[in-house]
Formats: C-alpha cells, sequence, structure tokens
C-alpha cells in the first residue's frame, strides 16, 4: 500500500492487492481493487478477461450473486472457452440458454 503513493505504480499495486485479498479470503477488499484495476487498465484483452473473471469469483464469494452472474456471463459471451466460465455458470444455476450471445461487450460498471 505504501507504493500507491508513486501515481506511476498505481495499476501494478492495485493487481498485486487484489490478488493478495483474494488469497486472504478478503473479498470485498478485492472487489474494490479489481474495479480499480479494471478502470485504470488498457492492457491485452486476455488479461482484462483474467481481471473480470478474478473479480466475478470475488463478487460470488462474498455473496453477491447477482453480480458475479452478470459478470460471467459477459466472459462467456465473449469467450465461451475462457478458463471454466460455462461450469461457474451451470454451477450458479444459470441456464446457458438465458446467455445473450449476440452481444460480444463486456460491461463493468466502474467507481
Amino acid at each position: 500500500k505504501i507504493a500507491l503513493k508513486d501515481s506511476s505504480l498505481d495499476l501494478d499495486c492495485y493487481i498485486n492487492l487484489a490478488k493478495c485479498s483474494m488469497a486472504e479470503a478478503n473479498h470485498e477488499e478485492a472487489i474494490i481493487y479489481f474495479l480499480k484495476v479494471l478502470k485504470g487498465f488498457d492492457g491485452p484483452e486476455s488479461e482484462r478477461k483474467d481481471f473480470l473473471y478474478d473479480l466475478a469469483s470475488s463478487y460470488a464469494s462474498s455473496g453477491q450473486e447477482s453480480e458475479a452472474h452478470g459478470i460471467f456471463r459477459s466472459i462467456y459471451a465473449s469467450d465461451p472457452r475462457f478458463r471454466d466460465v460455462a461450469k461457474k455458470i451451470k454451477k450458479t444455476g444459470i441456464s446457458m440458454r438465458s446467455i445473450p450471445f449476440a452481444d460480444s461487450i463486456l460491461e463493468v460498471e466502474l467507481l
């Protein structure tokens, strides 16, 4: 957290803080950091999907199922083979038929 005083390190710091928060099962804090990561991220789409997946996992672990479902569905719509996103959707009880396949845009509300 001390490194956040240097604005050139913000993104890297937020990524590390988000991952550490997940590892410590502090999902609410991980959500905050992942949202900050996504707000400032302009890297490859594959990395963006990684962050979105981790954000969705944090939402699910913190009991915020609807937020998690929406993000998992967005990932699935753009890349059905990404990690185990199809299993996550099935596991959480969302029917695959309710996923909008025509929308290739990933949307996340950033704070």
